[in-house]
């Protein structure tokens, strides 16, 4: 600025040169009012008030980037970092052979997972980079009954250290899922026992003292409450579809009398996907079914179809199906990462595959003989969520496409949702008659 100064009081000297200087005899005075000039503006400079505006502009908004600055030092050294993961919840399941717990995350931090494998009843979950947004009742989780004995959680440095305690010895699972973001972690009592073994029947769910026990099966109708699964151009409600298709089966089951079944649901309420596992593994069931209709941006997309828990989808439709039923927005394909990392149903798949074709042909065959034009779209693989940490043969059926018109209108009629149940149960029936060793004993009973 002073240099700016500078130069400008040099051009107005040189102006006054070139005006009041007719002649040489006036040389010595003009060299004298220059130095003199000089001089005295480096002595005394233009006060920085008596500047451009410019000058206090920029002065102002130096300032504030300083102050900005301050704050952001502040925040480094008194706050903790809001890049990382932060618990917003944690819930509970649980009886004497399973517990589950869910922690509801902002988003997925790294973990790792330490165990007792003398004692086999003691784990720590360590969740890296995350806070706690929960309240202290909620760190300290003591169930009254059930397999999980005790739950503590607290901050460590920049991480949340889960101590679990088990009332026996148990083996841990943990999976992550997301949209939106939670870690489940299962226990399983006796982990030394083979996973196609069964308990003596008096022990068992339904079972008696005379070596004959019945077979556990939950139905699991599809969304509820706030949530209303795919809605058809006729304004019919996945959701309500599915329970009435659910509660006729479970009457069937009910009628048979070999059989002891559970509704996830049993009204028009919300259930959380994870929960829904959550009470097939503690009815400790021999068979989940989930009941769905299925739904495509293709109007004219129609057919009958069933589907196992797989890594990866069988195909683009089967990846988008169970995108929609997981909640996620079709496209976010790093969300999918997030769930393949620890499949539990892995060693039932085999099982699952066997009882979802049979039960995919039983519905196919029984419709066909009231409505032509029926579309076989088989049994596929897909993520869903709602397979996931199942410990038995579990299935996800597609009724038929909601969004079709064509298909909708069958869904209303009450004979279809009669055919479709009764095709589920004979579908079951005849898996389980042809598993008669894994479930009534060696004797075939």
């Amino acid at each position: 600025m002073e240099s700016y100064q500078k130069k400008e009081m040099k051009s107005s000297v040189c102006c006054w040169i070139a005006e009041n200087a007719p002649g040489a005899k006036y040389t010595t005075r003009i060299i004298f009012f220059i130095l003199i000039s000089f001089f005295t503006m480096c002595l005394f400079p233009v006060p920085e008030s008596l500047s451009s505006p410019i000058a206090s502009e920029q002065r102002e908004r130096v300032g504030e980037i300083d102050r900005e600055l301050v704050k952001l030092q502040n925040g480094k050294k008194s706050g903790r970092s809001k890049k990382g993961t932060e618990v917003k919840g944690i819930r509970h399941y649980t009886n004497s052979e399973y517990a589950r717990v869910v922690f509801d995350l902002s988003s997925i931090p790294e973990y790792s997972v330490d165990g007792n494998d003398e004692a086999g009843n003691v784990f720590r979950v360590i969740l890296k980079n995350t806070d706690l947004l929960v309240s202290s009742e909620d760190c300290e989780i003591e169930p009254d009954r059930g397999l999980l004995k005790c739950l503590t959680a607290r901050r460590v440095g920049s991480g949340i250290y889960v101590n679990i305690f088990s009332k026996d010895r148990s083996r841990i699972e943990v999976f992550k899922l997301a949209s939106p973001p939670r870690m489940v972690v299962d226990l399983f009592r006796n982990p030394g026992g083979s996973s196609s073994a069964l308990p003596p029947a008096a022990s068992l769910p339904g079972g008696d003292v005379s070596g004959k026990r019945k077979v556990v099966v939950v139905i699991d109708p599809g969304h509820g409450g706030k949530d209303p699964g795919a809605i058809g151009p006729g304004g019919l409600k996945e959701k309500d579809v599915v329970l009435d298709i659910s509660r006729k089966l479970k009457k069937l089951f009910e009628k048979d009398g070999r059989f002891k079944v559970h509704l996830t649901r049993s009204r028009d309420n919300f259930l959380s996907l994870e929960k829904r596992t959550a009470i097939a593994n503690r009815s400790r069931a021999d068979i989940f079914i989930s009941v769905h209709t299925n739904a495509s941006r293709k109007r004219a997309a129609r057919g009958i179809s069933s589907f196992v828990l797989g890594r990866k989808a069988t195909d683009k439709e089967a990846l988008e199906l169970a995108m929609k039923e997981n909640g996620v927005v079709i496209g976010e394909d790093s969300k999918v990462n997030y769930i393949v990392m620890d499949l539990m149903n892995d060693r039932k798949e085999k099982e699952s595959l066997k009882l979802a074709k049979v039960i995919n042909d039983s519905i196919v065959q029984k419709v066909r003989s009231r409505r032509r034009g029926v579309v076989n779209l088989g049994v596929k693989k897909a993520p869903f969520y709602v397979l996931f940490g199942a410990g038995m043969p579990a299935v996800l059926v597609e009724t038929s496409f909601i969004t079709n018109k064509s298909e909708e209108k069958f869904l209303r009629k009450r004979w279809y949702r009669d055919y479709i149940a009764a095709s589920i149960y004979r579908g079951i029936t005849q898996y389980i008659d042809r598993s008669k060793t894994a479930f009534y004993g060696l004797s075939g009973q």
